[in-house]
């Protein structure tokens, strides 16, 4: 009897964040320039600023924070990207205060690319582990465990495209 190849779950959780960065690009790709800066109130999220904020999560609460790797951000993501009650700075419309589209959908492909080449190289054994980065008191909770990380990331990258959904479907 032939044996079946059976998925481990490091493997299932790469899958799972593979598909989000191929579903990511394709609103990456469809948002018109016009789209970029669609607000739905004064101070809420844009197309721009949830891409970036996607990419600036993904590279700090999952490669940095999770896996204990150095980021692949410049360090203005975090501010132009992180929100206000952790630091960021206000979102606005006006593009003189973030980066080019370009430059922010390259932002997050790299994070992605990166944090998915990192958990590629896991075992399920290191999946129940501590976080391998220094993960701050507040959000300590959330990142109990190298797989919570890699779970807490698929969740935001899925809600946040949701959001760039909702705003360029409209």
């Amino acid at each position: 009897m032939a044996e079946t190849a059976t998925a481990t779950a490091a493997q299932g959780l790469v899958g799972m964040l593979k598909g989000c960065l191929e579903q990511t690009k394709k609103y990456i790709d469809k948002t018109t320039e016009e789209q970029r800066f669609i607000q739905l109130a004064d101070g809420k999220a844009t197309p721009l600023w949830l891409v970036g904020h996607m990419a600036f999560a993904t590279d700090f609460l999952g490669n940095v924070l999770t896996l204990g790797l150095e980021p692949v951000l410049p360090a203005d993501f975090n501010s132009k990207f992180s929100p206000t009650e952790f630091g960021g700075a206000a979102i606005t419309t006006d593009p003189a205060n973030y980066p080019s589209w370009e430059k922010v959908a390259k932002g997050y492909e790299d994070s992605m690319n990166r944090f998915i080449e990192a958990v590629s190289a896991l075992t399920d054994d290191e999946l129940p582990g501590g976080p391998k980065g220094v993960v701050p008191d507040m959000i300590k909770a959330m990142l109990a465990s190298v797989q919570a990380g890699v779970a807490l990331t698929i969740i935001h990258d899925s809600h946040h495209r949701g959001q760039i959904a909702m705003l360029v479907n409209q």
